[in-house]
Parts: C-alpha cells; structure tokens; sequence
C-alpha cells in the first residue's frame, strides 16, 4: 500500500499576521492582529481576492500557438539559463542590502554539502533540552558558537528546531513549567499543541538572534485544503522564510520541512476498489462520513530546507512575486493551472512532463480522444540509480502505480463501495486506467479509459525500488462527457506494464518490445529478452476480461533460446489481454517480473488448438542430459520447433548406450490426443547418435517429451529421466492417412534402425519387402520374422553383400489377422554378449475392411464436427441471448410491471390518488354513493338531486377505473373484463385505459401461450410447438425482440431445439450398433462409464451398474426395455434430480465425444444425450442443488429399498458368483 501522506496547512487559517515590536504576534483566524507595531508580516497586495469555486475548463485549454507552459523542468531550464547568462557576465556579486531580491547564482546541491549537514546537525542533536529553558540568546549563543559559517548556523538552528519539537520528551520538560513569548518553550509548546504557525515565528526568532537576515513570506500553497482546478482562497494561506545565506537569499518552509500530514481524506474522491469497499463499510458500520481530517505526525524534509525557488513556487505562491526568486515571476493563474506535484519525488525519480502541463484537462469524446487520454512523463537522462544494499552496488529502478478516483457527483445508482457499473457489468476502476512504464526508452505513460461521463482525480505514485513505500508524484482532473466506448483493460500482477523497475531488477532486457503495449500480427506476438541467467525459471500468464474464452491458459508459451527468454502468445479472440510474466527464484517464490497490454485486432490462426499443459519447464533439462552425456543436436536443441513437412526426424547426442521414452499429444478445447503410436526411436551406437522420427496426422502444437534412462540391462535398475519438452507448431500438409510405427520393445534400441516399411500395418494378401539396418557394433546372429497365424511361418533377413549394414527380406503378408514378430537370434559364437529376442511387431489387415472402418470414422468424424460447429453456434446464441437479458438489469415481470405502472400513471391523468386506493377504500367509497344516491332519490331540490348524483357517479367512476388498473396490474383476465363491461354500463370515455386493459389482455395470452408451447416442447422433446408460439408473439407487433418475454423464449427454445436433436441421434441408431455395443467383452472404460452415466440418468442406482457384465443386461437391441425406448420416454422435468445430474456429469468428465466415437458409434450418441441433458439439468437447476450424490442419496432419491442396497454391496464384495 502506498504512503499516503501530504502537506499540512498553517495552523489557524491564517491570510496574514502582524509582528509586533517585541516579536510577539497576537492573531485571529481571520488574520487580524492586535497590538501595535511597524515591522508586519506581508499580507499581500489590497487588489489581490481570492477566487470562489471552480475554475471554468476553457482556461485550462492549450493553445497551439504557444510552445512553453510552466512545468517544472521549464521552471528549472529557465533557472539554469540565468545561472549559466549570469556566471557568462561575471555577475557574482552577493547580495549585501537586504531590501535587494535576486534569484540565487547557484542551486541548493552545489551550496550544501552532506559533510557540512552531518557536522551541524551532530551539534544539534547532542544539546541538552534543558538549554531551551535559559532563553533566546542562551540557546543561539549555545549552538552557533560551535559553527563557523553562517551556512552552518543556518542549519544548526533549523536541525535543532526540527528536532527538539518532535522530541517526546520535551513534553515532560514542558509540563508544569511557565513560559513568556521570550522563551523557546513558549513556542515549542505552541507547536506541540499543534499550531504550526509557531515554526516559522521560532525559527524566525532564532534567525534574528543569530544575526542572519530572514524575512517572513505569506502567499498561499497548495497543501491538504488545496482542491485542484479551484481557485486558491483563504484555507490555502500559510506562511514561510526567506533567509540571506552567503549572500544569496534561499527560502525555508518550517512547517512542511517538520511535519506530515497522514490519513487525511476530503471524502470527496472514491477510488472504488477493495481498500475503498473495506473503509464505506467500517464507516457505516460506525455511522462516520468517508472524510478524514487526518494526523499531523512529526517527520523532517531535508525537500523544504533552503529549497530552488524553481522547486519551491509549485507548492508556494507568495504575495509578493519578487519572492518568488525566479527569473520571470510566474503568475497566480499559471500558479493554479500547474500539476499539483511534489517536487521532491519528481526530482528523486528524474521525471519531467511531456504532455498535458495543466492540471485539468477534458475528454470530449471517447472515440476521438486516444490523445487526450494519455499523459506523458520522461525520465531524465543520467540519472543516477545506484544504492547501496549488502555492500554490493546494484542498480535499482522505479515503479510506478497510476489511481484513478472518482468524483461523488459521478457515481452512478449501481455503484458500490468497490465497483462501478459499466456495461452490465461492475468494475473496478483500476480497470480504466493504464501505466506504461519502460526503463530501457526511460518513458512513462497513463491512460485513462472513462467507464462514466463525470469528473475524475489521477494520482501518480512512485518509488525508487520494489520495497520501497509508493509516494505520491503529481496529480491531475479530469472531465469526461462521454463514457469511452471501449473493453476494460484485464488485471496484471503488477502496478505498471511494460517492462519496468522489476524486468530490469530481474535481469531482463527486451529485445523486441520495449514499450508497453503490443499489437499483435494475425493474432500473435512473441516477445524476447537477454536474460542474464539461464538458470531461472520463467513463466507466462494470459488473462482477459471476456469470462467466456475457455482454456486461456493454453494460448501462451515460453521456452530459452540462446541466452534468450521467448514467450509466445496467441489471442484466441480480438480484443485486449494481460500478459502477465513470472520468475521462480532459487528460493522456489515466484515474484512478478512484468505486465505487457496486448492488443490484438483478429484472433489467432485456427483458435481451436491449444498449447499442451506441461508438468516440466519447456526446453531441455541441462542437469539431466549432462548426467546421461546426452544432448539435442541443431537445429532442435531449443524447447520450440517449427514444421511445415508431414514428417520430422528429432536428433540427438548419445554419448553412452541410453534407452529412450517418448511420447507425443496433441491438445484442443476437447481434451489431450496420445499420438505416440506415430513416434520410433532408433539409436546408433557407431555414429552416438539417438533418433526420433514422426509422423503429423493433422494441424496443431504437438507435445514431444523425452526421457532418457541408462541401458543396464535390467528393467529394474532403470530410472527414467526426463531430459526435454518440446513443442512442435505443424502447419504444413498433414499425413492424413498416416498409420503407427511398428511397435518396438526395448532392444530395438540396442543399435537398430527400421528402414521400409514406416508402417505396423501390413495389406493382406501383398507382398512386402523388410529392410532394416543394424549397427556395426550390435551383436547378433540372425534376423528372424515369425507368424503364428493362420499357421507358423519363419523367414530370416538376408544380409545385403553391397552394404553389410543392411538386412532386407521379402514376404508375402499372408491373410488377415496375423502379427508379424521380428526377432533377433543370438550369436552362436558370443551368446552372452549378443542380442536377442523380439524386436518389433507388424499387423496384417484387411485393406478394404480397414478402408471401410476408416470411411464410418471419417463420416462420423465429420458428423461430429457438424453438431460441433452446430452447437457451438446455439451456444453463442444463447450466451447471446442470455446477455441481452443480463443488460436488462431485471427480471421479467419487473419489467411488465414497471411498463403496466408507467401507462397507468398516464392514464390517471394525474390523479394519482386512485393509484394507491385498496379494496376496503373503495368499499367506503361505494357505500358513500349509494348514500349520496339514497339522499338524492329523497330531495325535492332538483340541483341538490342533480349535485348528489353527480357525486355518486364520481364515486362510481372513480371505483371502477381503480379496480380496473388493480386488474390490470394483477394479470387478471376475469377482473380486466369485469372492470371493462363496467367502463361501458357508466359510459366511460377513456381511451388510454382500455388500450391498457386489451394490451394486457393480450401480452397475458401471449405470456400463457410460450408457458403452455414451453411445457408442451420439454414434454414431447420437440421445438416446434415452442417455435410456433413465438412466431405468433412476434406476429402480434406487441413485443420488441429485446423484450425479456421473447428473449427467454428464444433461449428456451434453444434448449429444447438442443435436446430434440440429441433424442433424433439416440432414436436413429439401429440395432446392429447397439449389438456391437454388446459385443464387446472388455471394453474402455470412458464406454463403460458412458453407459454408466446414461443409466443413471435414466433412474438405475448406480451400485446396480458398477460392472460391464451389470450394464449389458440392460443393452438390450429392441422392445420396451431398449434403450433407446428408455430415452424416448425420458423427460428430465418429470423427476431428474440436479445432484443425479451432477454425478453423472463426474462420470463424463474424463472424456470427450472424439474419444467415444472412435471406439463406438452407440456409446458416442448415449454419450451426447447424457452429456446435453446434464447441461440442461445444470443451466435450470439451483447451483446449491446441483452437488453430485453419494450412494446414500442416490439410494434415497432413486426409491431402493435398503434390502437391494445390501444385496448389492454382498454381490459387490464378492459374496455371489
């Protein structure tokens, strides 16, 4: 949390003071004196007033014409000039009248030297306090006899002052003893009781006691009370010294160079985050305002002790310009429109303003106004950013943190104490404000995006180094008249973006992107640094606003390259995303390096495919393949590869005999595919040399691991090390009918090397030629292919006379069905040092059956992309629709209630009495004209029996329209119609009311109809009664399709249109597949756990399933009892409970459709049904209700009695064959 402190105002309001003649002062709050004397303090010119409320925006407009504005680097150049001009002309004389003001010839760094401060202030800080009490003269007499130059008793008086009143125990000196005007106790105590005025008269006084000129400077400043963009009135006023030292006048700010003030709020300004939520609800709790009045709190600031006047004048305005001690005196409305900056942090973080030099500035329209919203601060150049820390200069950096607050005035209704609303949506405001920082181009930027039309406060804070406490720099407002029509930016990890303080501190030096914004090409960017270590582990997160982007994690990258840390991000879709950057120290902490904005205008290439998850950093284990004398030869020794070829071959050192482990997988939004089947590793002891050869079956980022273990000979005493992760980006021409490697067993590693064929699958009835080559240092006698099937069959490799190296053989495959060993025998005469035993396997298959199978793969493959993209579109859709409502803000029939209320108000013509009667009221009021009646039936006065009937028929009139717009606001059709047939029987002339009532008569029929078409389309799981009933809502013309009415219909329709597509899937298959479905004997499991969940939704406890030979009994083909017929009957609304939802949806969980459709084009349609009928249960079910069930509530809720449930647990533990 950032220190938030600022400089208090002078105690008492002051606008001026008088001294009088034995420098006592006597002073109201209004700054009038009393007593008599000539020597006064300045109260500034007559025709100086202070201006009233807020300065109009157009003074604040920059002109184009003009080039400098008063900043404080144009302050400081102007200084240097007259410096420079003065020293050019010998002008170096000292100042000898006191009446004369001239700026100073040098600037405060060259007139003081830390060796003089550290003398002065050891004499201060080591005299007694007990010196105090003997008097003025006494004290000074004390500590300037100790100095030698009038610097030196400059600082030693103004060190023991500042350090004296911050003393405690002054306070224990102070009690009880009496004090005059002529004692520095008097004035101590006068501070202590906190009255800061008393600094500048005690210093003051001590000054002139010494001999040293000083004069007493009135003005106004810009501390606590100061509110920007106002005029500066008279809580702005204070006091400060001018002090004649070695000839040049400086000036001196006692107040702010001794206290701080902490805490202080105006109550103004929110910052609408966490901290902010936290303080509104510890103030309601204690029924306190946000204002804060702050504590004054004793701390010295070396900033305010003989300060640049060029420094000083941008918190201080004197009276009178001459003490200004400028070049060219700058005016009060300059004074108002600068930045409210603290010099000091500027000057410390070498900060100087590009853009925006006012105080106030105004965004007029959100999509013109990129320019305006950004505000540019430069680092200066040869800064020195060296500190001492464990006796090892290092460089240290700065951080900032731009906040953003909010005026009071521009809160909206929907504000909370941490957020704000902004398209349907609650913010915080650290989402609409960006700072930019990067150290290596030494510039700063902010951004502020407006989420509302309002006035705006922007604070910049910052710090020299990572652990040091954020302090405010300057401070800007802002007026938006139009809400910026842009995405909020996402949250980073840290405090600014770009690569700042904390990239530097870590070691890293962008190569690629030092600013901290980066446009994406086609959706990606990749990002490079010099790192300084290679042994520091780097990670990389992308974050968004847009909650609906699955898998985000999945898109971003990093791997070394050459002493290079790459991360590679892709956006998934356009729009703006975080890209948050981490470090793991040896330590094991991960501490945030950097924060990059990245903007992207179109997604990425086939946003479908994913990054792999990774368990080990990507790149190779450098500790693990030095241990194993093994490493990756170019160009594949980095962790990320490229391939545009359908194959890629993987080389590597093998420096001793290694057995490797390989696997490869592809990641999407449906899950991870295995595709090691596609891999073969071949070694070569003779050229040390170990290979992996793959094949591409599609588009994507491949996931290759390594690990390697030593070949000892023993299964046993082999551990696997993991040497290296790769990531292969493929995006050549696919092997689209690529088949798996023959399969290997470990001795294939021994030196062997498959040359023909590249395939484990053998066309029946084909002749093949086999050729594989050995290595010259492998051992063995023959190479023998053997099959079992249909009968026994043994060929034996020929050795090539060309080539000796190769052994080649051709056979015929024979039928379907059989599996080709390829074998090594021994060696006759080295038995135990030769080879020996199965090598690798090859398959015989039916081409045409194999051609067919893969054709139904393919159909159905494609049909499962079908209802894929089919989906997904419904889903958006939906989300669509879903969205549409949300920006509603309300509930249906909040909104046909207010639009019912709106046209009844009108229709009462302003009586809105009638509104508000209830039905004892109108009672009354009926009782009341049937007397009125009684009584005009019995008067003989024609007018009074005219005046009494006219009452009556008021009344009457006034009873039926309230009980009409009762009806009507009650949705009852019985009561409208009553209140109608009453309108006509009085002769009721009242158009707007009966619109009314046939207006919601008819939105009531049409409210029934989607209600009766709803619950008609889930009975019979079709959408087109629902369908119909909504074109025959939007036929009416009553209902916008924004209307809530049409858009929960519309998404219930895609529900329903959803479900009735998977019914379809399940209703078409035929009895051949769900056979084959029983066919299997032991099938995978994702199947048996498939039908598993279809049964439990189905109502089948789920003890009575927990095995494959359980559910076939319920697989049956055809009849009642099919499946399918069980599916066709089912209705989730007749009795699914969300928790048997829930767990079926656990059960689903591991797989994906691909996964299932692969093994069977049944459990693939079971599986869609359960899958959509969960999701359906979950998106109308209670979150709390939708908990996956344990066996006891299943039992409960599927009605088993506890006799089966035992039954079922003593079969489950074997008890029953």
């Amino acid at each position: 949390m950032g220190c938030n402190s600022s400089r208090p105002d002078s105690g008492g309001g002051v606008a001026g003071v008088r001294i009088l003649d034995n420098d006592t002062v006597a002073v109201d709050a209004f700054g009038n004196a009393g007593g008599d004397g000539d020597d006064e303090y300045p109260t500034g010119p007559e025709d100086y007033e202070f201006g009233a409320g807020e300065i109009p925006l157009d003074r604040f407009a920059l002109s184009p014409d003009q080039e400098d504005y008063v900043t404080p680097q144009y302050l400081q150049s102007m200084q240097r000039v007259y410096q420079a001009e003065a020293a050019k002309q010998g002008r170096f004389a000292l100042i000898e009248n006191e009446e004369e003001r001239r700026p100073p010839l040098t600037d405060k760094e060259t007139l003081v030297a830390p060796e003089l401060l550290a003398r002065a202030d050891a004499i201060a800080d080591a005299t007694p306090l007990e010196v105090a009490g003997a008097g003025f003269d006494v004290l000074v007499g004390h500590l300037c006899d100790q100095v030698s130059t009038e610097l030196e008793a400059v600082r030693v008086l103004f060190r023991w002052m500042a350090v004296t009143t911050g003393n405690r125990r002054v306070d224990a000196l102070l009690e009880g003893a009496e004090t005059t005007q002529e004692d520095p106790l008097h004035y101590i105590r006068c501070i202590r009781e906190g009255r800061g005025i008393n600094y500048v008269l005690l210093l003051h006084r001590l000054l002139r006691h010494a001999g040293i000129a000083a004069e007493v400077v009135g003005g106004v400043t810009k501390g606590a009370q100061y509110r920007i963009g106002h005029h500066v009135n008279e809580d702005n006023a204070s006091l400060w010294l001018a002090v004649l030292v070695e000839g040049q006048w400086r000036l001196i700010d006692p107040i702010w160079a001794c206290q701080v003030l902490q805490g202080y709020d105006s109550g103004e300004w929110s910052r609408l985050d966490e901290a902010a939520a936290a303080a509104a609800a510890s103030d309601a709790a204690a029924g306190t305002s946000a204002a804060a009045a702050g504590e004054v709190g004793f701390a010295i600031s070396e900033f305010y002790f003989l300060t640049d006047p060029h420094y000083a004048v941008l918190e201080h305005f004197p009276y009178d310009p001459r003490w200004q001690l400028l070049p060219r005196p700058i005016s009060l409305e300059e004074f108002e429109e600068m930045p409210q900056c603290e010099p000091e942090e500027m000057e410390r973080l070498g900060l100087e303003i590009v853009s925006h030099p006012k105080c106030v500035f105004e965004i007029r329209d959100s999509g013109l106004s990129q320019q305006e919203r950004r505000l540019g601060l430069h680092i200066k150049k040869g800064q020195d950013n060296t500190l001492e820390f464990q006796e090892e200069p290092r460089e240290a950096f700065a951080i900032y943190s731009a906040r953003l607050y909010i005026h009071a005035s521009a809160l909206n209704s929907e504000a909370t104490g941490s957020e704000i609303q902004y398209k349907s949506q609650k913010w915080q405001l650290a989402h609409f404000c960006i700072t930019g920082h990067s150290v290596k181009k030494r510039e700063l930027f902010i951004t502020v995006i407006p989420p509302v039309a309002g006035k705006f406060l922007l604070k910049l804070f910052g710090a020299r180094c990572a652990d040091s406490c954020l302090r405010h720099v300057i401070s800007y407002v802002f007026h938006c008249r139009r809400p910026a029509e842009v995405a909020p930016v996402p949250a980073g990890n840290l405090t600014e973006w770009g690569p700042g303080g904390q990239t530097a501190e870590a070691g890293l030096d962008p190569l690629t992107h030092p600013d901290p914004l980066v446009e994406t090409v086609r959706g990606e960017a990749r990002l490079r640094f010099a790192t300084e270590s290679n042994h520091l582990q780097y990670s990389i997160e992308l974050r968004s606003t847009d909650n609906g982007i699955r898998f985000l994690e999945l898109y971003s990258i990093h791997w070394m390259e050459n002493g290079e840390a790459v991360f590679h991000l892709r956006a998934p879709k356009e729009g703006l995303y975080a890209a948050c950057i981490s470090c793991r120290l040896p330590s094991g902490r991960v501490v945030p390096v950097c924060d990059y904005l990245i903007d992207s205008q179109a997604p990425c290439q086939d946003p479908d495919f994913l990054y792999p998850r990774l368990k080990e950093p990507l790149g190779v284990n450098s500790d693990a393949c030095r241990s194993l004398d093994t490493e990756p030869l170019a160009p594949h020794q980095f962790g990320y590869l490229e391939c545009a070829t359908r194959t890629l071959r993987v080389v590597w050192r093998m420096g001793r005999p290694l057995l490797y482990c390989v696997t490869m997988r592809l990641q999407d939004h449906r899950g991870h595919h295995d595709y090691t089947d596609l891999i073969l590793v071949e070694t070569s002891v003779a050229e040390a040399r170990a290979s992996v050869s793959i094949k591409f079956p599609q588009y994507g980022y491949y996931h290759l691991a390594i690990g390697a273990a030593p070949d000892s000979g023993s299964e046993s005493a082999r551990e696997v090390r993991h040497l290296c992760n790769y990531v292969i980006k493929f995006n050549g021409e696919p092997y689209v009918d690529a088949t798996p490697f023959p399969r290997p067993t470990p001795l294939w590693q021994r030196g062997f090397r498959l040359m023909s064929p590249d395939s484990s699958q053998l066309e029946a009835g084909r002749y093949v030629q086999i050729v594989v080559k050995a290595d010259r240092r492998v051992k063995f006698g023959q190479l023998q292919l053997r099959v079992e099937r249909p009968q026994l069959l043994m060929f034996y490799l020929q050795r090539d006379a060309d080539n000796p190296v190769y052994w080649k053989s051709t056979i015929d495959a024979g039928p379907p069905g059989g599996v080709w060993t390829l074998s090594a025998l021994p060696d006759p005469d080295d038995v135990a040092g030769s080879v020996a035993g199965p090598l690798m396997q090859f398959q015989v298959l039916d081409a045409k059956a194999e051609a067919d199978a893969q054709k139904r793969r393919d159909e159905w493959q494609e049909l499962l992309e079908y209802c894929r993209k089919q989906n997904a579109a419904y889903e958006e859709r939906l989300v669509q629709l879903e969205q549409m409502v949300r920006e509603q803000a309300r509930t249906l029939d909040e909104v046909l209630a207010e639009e019912r209320i709106r046209v009844l108000r009108e229709a009462e013509d302003g009586d809105d009495e009638a509104m508000d009667l209830d039905e004892a009221t109108l009672a009354d009021i009926e009782e009341q004209a049937k007397i009125q009646l009684g009584k005009a039936g019995s008067s003989a006065d024609p007018e009074e029996r005219a005046k009494r009937e006219q009452i009556a028929r008021d009344a009457a009139v006034r009873v039926a329209k309230s009980r009409l717009r009762a009806a009507i606001r009650q949705e009852d059709l019985e009561g409208i119609g009553r209140g109608l047939d009453r309108l006509r029987e009085l002769e009721i002339q009242d158009e707007k009311l009966v619109e009314l009532a046939e207006r919601t008569v008819r939105i009531t029929g049409i409210k029934k109809d989607l209600a009766s078409a709803s619950a008609q389309s889930l009975s019979q799981r079709a959408a087109g009664p629902l369908r119909a009933a909504l074109d025959r809502a939007r036929k009416t013309g009553l209902l916008k399709e924004s209307h809530p009415l049409l858009s929960e219909a519309a998404a219930a329709l895609v529900r329903v249109d959803r479900m009735e597509r998977l019914y379809k899937r399940v209703l078409s298959l035929d009895g051949k597949a769900v056979a084959e479905l029983r066919a299997y004997v032991n099938p995978k499991q994702a199947i048996v756990d498939t039908v598993r969940a279809t049964l439990l939704l189905l109502g089948e406890y789920e003890k009575r399933t927990n095995s494959w030979q359980k559910c076939l009994r319920y697989l049956n083909p055809t009849g009642k009892t099919s499946m399918q017929q069980r599916i066709a009957q089912f209705s989730p609304a007749s009795g699914l409970h969300p928790s048997i939802a829930a767990r079926a949806k656990v059960m689903l969980a591991p797989y994906s459709e691909e996964e299932v459709i692969q093994s069977s084009a049944a459990a693939a349609a079971f599986f869609s049904w359960s899958l959509g009928t969960v999701i359906e249960s979950e998106e109308s079910s209670n979150p709390r209700d939708f908990q996956p069930a344990n066996i006891e509530r299943q039992r409960k809720l599927l009605g088993v009695s506890k006799e089966e449930h035992s039954r079922l647990l003593w079969e489950g533990s074997g008890g029953r064959k």
